[in-house]
Protein backbone atom coordinates (compact mmCIF):
# COMPACT_ATOMS: atom_id res chain seq x y z
CA UNK A 1 0.00 0.00 0.00
CA UNK A 2 2.83 2.44 1.28
CA UNK A 3 4.53 1.24 -2.05
CA UNK A 4 1.37 2.17 -3.59
CA UNK A 5 0.94 5.55 -2.38
CA UNK A 6 4.33 6.14 -3.35
CA UNK A 7 4.16 5.89 -6.97
CA UNK A 8 0.91 7.73 -7.09
CA UNK A 9 2.88 10.52 -5.52
CA UNK A 10 6.07 10.77 -8.02
CA UNK A 11 3.02 10.30 -10.71
CA UNK A 12 1.34 13.09 -9.25
CA UNK A 13 4.68 15.24 -9.10
CA UNK A 14 5.55 14.37 -12.47
CA UNK A 15 1.85 15.60 -13.85
CA UNK A 16 2.52 19.12 -11.93
CA UNK A 17 5.81 19.08 -13.61
CA UNK A 18 4.71 18.81 -16.77
CA UNK A 19 1.85 20.93 -16.59
CA UNK A 20 4.04 23.89 -15.68
CA UNK A 21 6.40 22.86 -18.35
CA UNK A 22 3.53 23.11 -20.67
CA UNK A 23 2.09 26.63 -18.77
CA UNK A 24 6.05 27.57 -19.85
CA UNK A 25 6.10 26.38 -23.61
CA UNK A 26 2.63 28.34 -23.76
CA UNK A 27 3.90 31.58 -22.16
CA UNK A 28 7.00 31.75 -24.36
CA UNK A 29 5.46 30.25 -27.92
CA UNK A 30 1.64 31.59 -27.99
CA UNK A 31 -0.56 28.41 -27.70
CA UNK A 32 -4.04 28.75 -27.64
CA UNK A 33 -5.67 29.30 -24.89
CA UNK A 34 -9.17 29.65 -23.31
CA UNK A 35 -11.36 31.92 -25.67
CA UNK A 36 -13.36 35.12 -24.19
CA UNK A 37 -17.10 34.46 -23.45
CA UNK A 38 -19.59 36.84 -25.95
CA UNK A 39 -20.85 38.38 -22.81
CA UNK A 40 -17.32 39.85 -22.15
CA UNK A 41 -17.37 42.30 -25.12
CA UNK A 42 -20.48 43.55 -24.36
CA UNK A 43 -19.52 46.92 -22.35
CA UNK A 44 -16.60 47.63 -25.01
CA UNK A 45 -18.79 46.88 -27.75
CA UNK A 46 -21.45 49.58 -26.31
CA UNK A 47 -18.46 51.78 -25.90
CA UNK A 48 -16.83 51.38 -29.49
CA UNK A 49 -20.91 51.82 -30.67
CA UNK A 50 -21.42 55.24 -28.29
CA UNK A 51 -18.54 56.93 -30.48
CA UNK A 52 -19.56 55.75 -33.55
CA UNK A 53 -22.47 56.87 -33.68
CA UNK A 54 -21.11 60.57 -32.29
CA UNK A 55 -19.16 60.56 -35.37
CA UNK A 56 -21.83 60.50 -37.45
CA UNK A 57 -23.45 63.71 -35.69
CA UNK A 58 -21.00 65.59 -36.01
CA UNK A 59 -20.36 66.68 -39.62
CA UNK A 60 -17.05 67.38 -39.07
CA UNK A 61 -15.62 64.27 -38.21
CA UNK A 62 -15.61 60.65 -40.12
CA UNK A 63 -15.09 57.37 -39.17
CA UNK A 64 -12.35 55.70 -41.01
CA UNK A 65 -12.04 52.25 -39.64
CA UNK A 66 -12.42 50.31 -36.42
CA UNK A 67 -9.74 47.60 -35.46
CA UNK A 68 -10.99 44.89 -33.09
CA UNK A 69 -7.93 43.75 -31.90
CA UNK A 70 -9.44 41.13 -30.07
CA UNK A 71 -11.44 39.34 -31.88
CA UNK A 72 -8.52 39.47 -34.76
CA UNK A 73 -6.25 37.91 -32.58
CA UNK A 74 -9.21 35.27 -31.05
CA UNK A 75 -9.34 33.97 -34.40
CA UNK A 76 -6.22 33.25 -34.88
CA UNK A 77 -5.74 31.46 -31.66
CA UNK A 78 -4.58 34.10 -29.97
CA UNK A 79 -7.28 35.17 -27.43
CA UNK A 80 -6.98 38.32 -24.92
CA UNK A 81 -9.33 40.68 -23.12
CA UNK A 82 -11.65 42.28 -25.61
CA UNK A 83 -9.26 45.56 -26.52
CA UNK A 84 -10.62 47.69 -30.10
CA UNK A 85 -9.54 50.70 -31.59
CA UNK A 86 -12.14 53.21 -33.40
CA UNK A 87 -9.49 55.79 -35.87
CA UNK A 88 -11.34 58.58 -37.27
CA UNK A 89 -11.09 61.23 -39.62
CA UNK A 90 -10.94 65.30 -39.01
CA UNK A 91 -9.53 66.34 -42.39
CA UNK A 92 -8.98 70.02 -41.86
CA UNK A 93 -7.70 69.55 -38.70
CA UNK A 94 -5.28 66.86 -39.52
CA UNK A 95 -4.36 69.23 -43.20
CA UNK A 96 -3.30 72.07 -40.49
CA UNK A 97 -1.28 69.81 -38.28
CA UNK A 98 0.43 68.04 -41.28
CA UNK A 99 1.02 71.44 -42.79
CA UNK A 100 3.94 71.92 -39.88
CA UNK A 101 5.21 68.77 -40.12
CA UNK A 102 4.53 65.60 -41.71
CA UNK A 103 5.67 63.14 -40.02
CA UNK A 104 3.02 64.08 -37.85
CA UNK A 105 0.74 61.92 -40.18
CA UNK A 106 2.33 58.89 -37.81
CA UNK A 107 0.17 59.71 -35.09
CA UNK A 108 -3.11 60.71 -37.49
CA UNK A 109 -6.03 59.55 -37.77
CA UNK A 110 -7.41 60.89 -34.65
CA UNK A 111 -8.07 57.59 -32.65
CA UNK A 112 -9.91 55.98 -29.69
CA UNK A 113 -9.07 52.70 -27.22
CA UNK A 114 -11.54 50.98 -25.32
CA UNK A 115 -10.79 47.81 -23.99
CA UNK A 116 -11.06 45.67 -21.01
CA UNK A 117 -8.09 45.51 -18.51
CA UNK A 118 -6.57 41.86 -17.97
CA UNK A 119 -6.05 42.93 -14.20
CA UNK A 120 -9.50 43.78 -12.86
CA UNK A 121 -11.68 43.52 -16.14
CA UNK A 122 -12.60 47.23 -15.86
CA UNK A 123 -13.53 48.74 -18.96
CA UNK A 124 -12.37 52.24 -20.02
CA UNK A 125 -11.43 54.63 -23.21
CA UNK A 126 -8.16 56.14 -23.87
CA UNK A 127 -7.15 58.63 -26.01
CA UNK A 128 -4.09 60.41 -26.94
CA UNK A 129 -3.92 64.02 -25.17
CA UNK A 130 -2.56 66.91 -27.94
CA UNK A 131 0.14 67.44 -25.13
CA UNK A 132 1.49 64.27 -26.03
CA UNK A 133 1.58 65.02 -29.89
CA UNK A 134 3.01 68.41 -29.18
CA UNK A 135 5.96 66.69 -26.81
CA UNK A 136 6.91 63.85 -29.52
CA UNK A 137 7.41 66.14 -31.94
CA UNK A 138 8.83 68.56 -30.10
CA UNK A 139 6.47 71.39 -31.80
CA UNK A 140 3.60 74.23 -30.44
CA UNK A 141 0.22 74.70 -32.07
CA UNK A 142 -1.90 77.51 -31.92
CA UNK A 143 -4.76 78.15 -29.98
CA UNK A 144 -6.82 77.40 -32.88
CA UNK A 145 -5.44 73.94 -33.24
CA UNK A 146 -5.61 72.74 -30.06
CA UNK A 147 -9.52 74.17 -30.09
CA UNK A 148 -10.05 71.89 -33.11
CA UNK A 149 -8.34 68.84 -31.06
CA UNK A 150 -9.99 69.02 -28.47
CA UNK A 151 -13.37 69.33 -29.52
CA UNK A 152 -13.27 66.45 -31.77
CA UNK A 153 -12.36 64.11 -28.91
CA UNK A 154 -14.98 65.87 -26.87
CA UNK A 155 -17.74 65.19 -29.46
CA UNK A 156 -16.56 61.31 -29.96
CA UNK A 157 -16.58 60.97 -26.60
CA UNK A 158 -19.92 62.49 -25.76
CA UNK A 159 -22.33 60.48 -23.43
CA UNK A 160 -19.28 58.11 -22.25
CA UNK A 161 -20.08 58.27 -18.45
CA UNK A 162 -16.45 59.73 -16.74
CA UNK A 163 -16.22 56.02 -15.12
CA UNK A 164 -15.11 54.91 -18.28
CA UNK A 165 -12.43 57.82 -19.32
CA UNK A 166 -8.65 57.27 -18.32
CA UNK A 167 -5.72 58.94 -18.92
CA UNK A 168 -2.06 57.90 -19.49
CA UNK A 169 0.29 58.90 -16.60
CA UNK A 170 2.07 60.85 -18.98
CA UNK A 171 1.92 62.77 -21.68
CA UNK A 172 5.53 63.02 -22.62
CA UNK A 173 8.37 60.85 -24.04
CA UNK A 174 12.10 60.18 -23.18
CA UNK A 175 12.18 59.45 -26.90
CA UNK A 176 10.65 60.31 -30.12
CA UNK A 177 9.82 56.70 -30.45
CA UNK A 178 10.30 57.47 -34.34
CA UNK A 179 13.09 55.94 -36.40
CA UNK A 180 13.10 57.12 -39.82
CA UNK A 181 14.92 56.13 -42.57
CA UNK A 182 15.65 57.40 -46.03
CA UNK A 183 15.10 56.06 -49.39
CA UNK A 184 17.20 56.16 -52.73
CA UNK A 185 14.09 55.92 -55.07
CA UNK A 186 11.19 57.91 -56.51
CA UNK A 187 7.93 58.44 -53.91
CA UNK A 188 5.79 55.71 -55.89
CA UNK A 189 9.09 53.45 -55.92
CA UNK A 190 9.34 53.78 -51.85
CA UNK A 191 5.94 53.00 -51.67
CA UNK A 192 5.31 49.92 -53.75
CA UNK A 193 8.85 48.61 -52.09
CA UNK A 194 6.88 49.39 -48.46
CA UNK A 195 3.61 47.41 -49.50
CA UNK A 196 6.23 44.66 -50.67
CA UNK A 197 8.50 44.27 -47.71
CA UNK A 198 4.99 44.49 -45.35
CA UNK A 199 3.51 41.83 -47.64
CA UNK A 200 6.27 39.37 -47.85
CA UNK A 201 5.40 38.24 -44.17
CA UNK A 202 2.69 36.06 -44.61
CA UNK A 203 1.08 36.55 -40.87
CA UNK A 204 0.14 40.10 -41.54
CA UNK A 205 -2.94 42.05 -42.59
CA UNK A 206 -3.31 45.74 -44.53
CA UNK A 207 -6.06 47.12 -42.48
CA UNK A 208 -5.87 50.63 -44.65
CA UNK A 209 -3.72 52.94 -46.63
CA UNK A 210 -4.45 56.70 -46.02
CA UNK A 211 -3.33 59.42 -48.84
CA UNK A 212 -3.18 62.70 -46.71
CA UNK A 213 -1.48 65.02 -49.35
CA UNK A 214 -5.15 64.14 -51.37
CA UNK A 215 -6.80 65.07 -48.24
CA UNK A 216 -5.40 67.99 -47.54
CA UNK A 217 -5.85 69.57 -50.94
CA UNK A 218 -9.38 68.53 -50.22
CA UNK A 219 -8.99 71.36 -47.24
CA UNK A 220 -6.87 73.78 -49.91
CA UNK A 221 -3.96 73.01 -48.25
CA UNK A 222 -0.59 72.39 -49.48
CA UNK A 223 1.83 69.26 -48.00
CA UNK A 224 4.13 67.21 -49.40
CA UNK A 225 3.24 63.54 -50.59
CA UNK A 226 2.44 61.42 -47.62
CA UNK A 227 0.80 57.85 -47.73
CA UNK A 228 0.03 55.53 -44.47
CA UNK A 229 -0.22 52.23 -44.01
CA UNK A 230 -2.04 50.70 -41.22
CA UNK A 231 -1.00 46.85 -40.90
CA UNK A 232 -0.26 43.78 -38.35
CA UNK A 233 -0.57 40.38 -37.46
CA UNK A 234 -3.45 39.49 -35.39
CA UNK A 235 -1.64 36.66 -32.95
CA UNK A 236 1.99 38.32 -32.17
CA UNK A 237 0.05 41.51 -32.18
CA UNK A 238 -2.70 40.02 -29.84
CA UNK A 239 0.11 38.49 -27.64
CA UNK A 240 1.90 41.66 -27.45
CA UNK A 241 -1.32 43.30 -26.12
CA UNK A 242 -2.76 40.23 -23.89
CA UNK A 243 -1.20 42.17 -20.78
CA UNK A 244 -0.67 45.66 -22.38
CA UNK A 245 -4.12 46.95 -24.09
CA UNK A 246 -3.69 50.44 -24.45
CA UNK A 247 -0.91 49.27 -27.34
CA UNK A 248 -3.84 48.79 -29.19
CA UNK A 249 -3.72 52.96 -29.44
CA UNK A 250 -0.39 53.79 -31.04
CA UNK A 251 1.58 50.36 -31.58
CA UNK A 252 -1.30 48.64 -32.90
CA UNK A 253 -2.04 48.86 -35.26
CA UNK A 254 1.26 49.31 -36.81
CA UNK A 255 1.56 52.65 -38.78
CA UNK A 256 4.21 53.06 -41.45
CA UNK A 257 4.69 56.39 -43.11
CA UNK A 258 5.80 57.21 -47.16
CA UNK A 259 6.34 61.12 -47.31
CA UNK A 260 8.20 63.75 -49.38
CA UNK A 261 9.66 66.86 -48.20
CA UNK A 262 12.47 68.90 -49.94
CA UNK A 263 15.47 66.95 -48.66
CA UNK A 264 13.98 63.66 -50.31
CA UNK A 265 11.89 60.68 -49.78
CA UNK A 266 11.56 59.12 -45.86
CA UNK A 267 10.11 56.31 -44.53
CA UNK A 268 8.98 56.34 -41.04
CA UNK A 269 7.71 53.81 -38.31
CA UNK A 270 7.07 53.64 -34.54
CA UNK A 271 9.23 52.17 -31.74
CA UNK A 272 6.86 49.55 -30.27
CA UNK A 273 8.98 49.27 -27.14
CA UNK A 274 9.93 52.81 -26.46
CA UNK A 275 5.89 53.33 -26.76
CA UNK A 276 5.05 50.59 -24.42
CA UNK A 277 7.69 53.05 -22.57
CA UNK A 278 5.36 55.83 -22.73
CA UNK A 279 2.46 53.94 -21.51
CA UNK A 280 3.95 51.86 -18.38
CA UNK A 281 2.98 49.04 -19.65
CA UNK A 282 4.70 45.24 -20.01
CA UNK A 283 6.96 45.43 -23.00
CA UNK A 284 6.52 41.35 -23.54
CA UNK A 285 8.81 39.04 -25.76
CA UNK A 286 5.94 39.18 -27.96
CA UNK A 287 6.77 42.64 -29.23
CA UNK A 288 10.36 42.86 -28.69
CA UNK A 289 10.27 40.17 -31.44
CA UNK A 290 7.93 42.17 -33.42
CA UNK A 291 10.22 45.29 -33.20
CA UNK A 292 13.05 43.66 -34.12
CA UNK A 293 11.32 42.35 -37.17
CA UNK A 294 10.36 45.70 -38.01
CA UNK A 295 13.74 46.70 -38.17
CA UNK A 296 15.48 44.03 -39.76
CA UNK A 297 12.95 44.24 -42.67
CA UNK A 298 12.84 47.91 -43.07
CA UNK A 299 16.61 48.95 -42.35
CA UNK A 300 17.47 46.22 -45.10
CA UNK A 301 15.09 47.60 -47.62
CA UNK A 302 16.38 51.30 -47.50
CA UNK A 303 19.22 51.89 -44.80
CA UNK A 304 21.64 51.14 -47.91
CA UNK A 305 25.37 52.27 -48.31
Amino acid sequence: MTEKRHLMDTFSKKIKSSTLLGCLIIAILGCDSSSIPPERYQQSDALIQTISSNLKKAPYLTEEIKVDHSRLASAKGQPFPPTQVIIFNNDNLEAKMLHQKQILALDMPLRILAYESSRDQKNSVVWNEIDYIESRYNINFSDEIVSQYNKSMKAATEEIPAKFITHFSTNTMKKSGITTLNSRHSFDDTYQKSLAIIKSNSDVVIFDEIDFQAKALSQDVSIGKTKLILFGAPKPGGKSMADAQTLGLDAFPQKYLVWQDGDGVHVSYNNLTEIADRQNTKKSIALRIIQYRLDSSFKKGFDEP
